[in-house]
């Protein structure tokens, strides 16, 4: 049962907001029972992976979710914006790692590369919190758009997507879709300044937030019939509410850019350092999957970029497929978001060296209206549900031993 009901999903006129009550306490204890196991299965993958790589002591098995993106998050948290290319990362998630390991006093403490078990494993918790609430906010969505047992289907393919392992490392991943998947809910359930909130917070995580713009706009405009020729003029008087709620990702955006204003005197430093120090160059994104699959036919077969590589174009396609397959019968936010990841996802390709699409399928974790859509397709199917799961879990497992390896698997 939805919250706010629609004449039409796609035509939008009248509406009004339900009251209707989410089963939350089954939603949580669901999530949470489902996040235990998942956290289990990655554990028990650590000890064997440290087994492999003579590590048994539990220190060392958390050095080894020490990998990559990880560093620059816990250099941020220890000495702040130290240099022009960490800019790219937003700061609300070193700011929290940065916050706990002081608390926990720890606010000082070796930089890396030294080993600092503290500090890793307070952003590990926080990056596990948000995916414990990202989960939470996949089964309500779910539930608010159909019911509960949509929800958690698809969290139960969210959980088993080959990337969802990043809901686990020391990465924004599971704070950031945390903050967007329940800022969707929220803004779908009518209630406006909490939506807006955690789609501010989203963007002082990551600037992808901007993809919430649109869909925040659409449903505001929407649910207060905006979209509605005959009623337009009457509602001019409103645009200040539609501005207010349109401001609050630019409003994120812009504060960190006057930090940087401050610091480094480039206010757009951080897109600036996406070509300079990142070597993402624009693109036009219809020719990437081709410039994509031409690539990998060049790698040589057994090589690690042709199968990551390969995984990433394939995780693209999949969503994409997702959102035209579903396009007619979700909620025009929620293609709009969709839309808006994929476009993120293919703009901006790695022009040098083999991972052309580098990250593309980390940042397809976030595309949950997908996953609700493949909840909607296999409905009917358990059969083939159960082959969905068990291939999915079985390439996180290894993807993840890759990962732990220090592989370039994002």
């Amino acid at each position: 049962m939805t919250d706010v009901l629609e004449s039409n999903r796609d035509c939008p006129g009248t509406v009004t907001v339900a009251p209707a009550r989410l089963p939350w306490r089954r939603i949580w204890l669901w999530s949470l029972a489902a996040f235990t196991v998942t956290r289990a299965g990655f554990l028990l993958l650590t000890v064997v992976a440290g087994a492999v790589h003579g590590s048994h002591v539990p220190g060392s098995l958390l050095e080894l979710w020490d990998q990559w993106d990880t560093h620059w998050y816990q250099l941020i948290s220890r000495q702040a914006y130290f240099s022009p290319k960490a800019t790219v990362f937003f700061p609300l998630y070193p700011a929290l790692l940065g916050a706990l390991a002081g608390a926990l006093g720890h606010a000082g403490g070796p930089v890396w590369p030294a080993p600092d078990p503290v500090r890793l494993g307070a952003a590990m918790l926080v990056a596990n919190l948000g995916g414990l609430a990202a989960i939470a906010g996949v089964v309500a969505l779910g539930a608010a758009e159909e019911d509960e047992a949509l929800g958690r289907r698809a969290a139960r393919l969210f959980l088993a997507y080959p990337f969802a392992f990043y809901l686990a490392a020391a990465y924004t991943e599971g704070p950031f879709i945390a903050f967007a998947v329940w800022s969707l809910l929220l803004a779908r359930r009518g209630r406006w300044a909490p939506a807006a909130g955690l789609a501010f917070l989203a963007a002082l995580t990551r600037v992808t937030a901007v993809i919430l713009v649109l869909p925040l706009i659409w449903d505001l405009g929407r649910q207060r019939g905006w979209w509605q020729r005959q009623t337009a003029l009457a509602r001019l008087g409103e645009i200040s509410r539609l501005l207010a709620m349109a401001a609050a990702v630019p409003a994120a955006i812009g504060l960190y850019m006057a930090y940087l204003a401050t610091r480094f005197h480039d206010p757009l430093l951080f897109v600036r350092e996406q070509s300079i120090g990142w070597h993402r160059q624009a693109a036009l994104i219809f020719s990437v999957p081709f410039q994509a699959a031409a690539r990998i036919v060049r790698l040589p077969l057994a090589s690690e970029g042709r199968w990551v590589q390969t995984a990433e174009l394939l995780a693209v396609l999949l969503v994409a497929v997702l959102l035209v397959s579903a396009a007619r019968r979700q909620p025009l936010a929620f293609t709009l978001y969709t839309a808006g990841l994929l476009y993120l996802a293919l703009a901006a390709p790695i022009v040098s060296g083999s991972y052309y699409l580098q990250s593309a399928g980390r940042f397809m974790c976030a595309a949950v209206p997908a996953f609700l859509a493949l909840g909607r397709l296999l409905q009917r199917h358990r059969v083939l549900e159960t082959v969905v799961l068990g291939a999915g879990f079985g390439l996180q497992a290894v993807f993840l031993a890759a990962f732990l390896a220090g592989q370039a698997i994002e």
